[in-house]
């Protein structure tokens, strides 16, 4: 996964609501990038559909 900029400037961040911001905002990244890979993935009963 590529780093993003504030990740530079994560490990001075002091406030704690702060991180859980940004790992909040990775969390739904990351969802966010494999639901884009899921709908953009062809459906295998698209490939072979069943007799």
């Amino acid at each position: 996964m590529k780093q993003s900029p504030f990740h530079v400037a994560y490990a001075f961040i002091p406030d704690t609501s702060t991180r859980k911001a940004i790992d909040s905002l990775d969390a739904l990244e990351k969802e966010l990038v494999k639901a884009q890979r899921d709908a953009t993935r062809p459906r295998r009963y698209e490939l072979e559909p069943r007799p």
